[in-house]
């Protein structure tokens, strides 16, 4: 794991977060952000949690990311 992966882990055993939320928590991009996000769910890690509230927003909802 690299240093944004264990800020991404230890960030969401506080709370479930977005994508939105995760990425000025970890100083990190958006797309590196979701990439970890994926490789941590596929090593079981962290998990997908439920859809979070829309704000006015375009495109997919957001999900919720939490620690497994």
């Amino acid at each position: 794991m690299n240093r944004v992966s264990d800020r991404i882990v230890a960030a969401l055993r506080l709370r479930p977060l977005t994508i939105a939320e995760l990425t000025p928590m970890v100083f990190s991009t958006p797309f590196h952000v979701r990439k970890c996000l994926s490789d941590l769910a596929t090593e079981g890690k962290v998990r997908k949690g439920p859809p979070a509230p829309r704000q006015g927003r375009m495109g997919a909802t957001p999900h919720f990311w939490e620690a497994a």
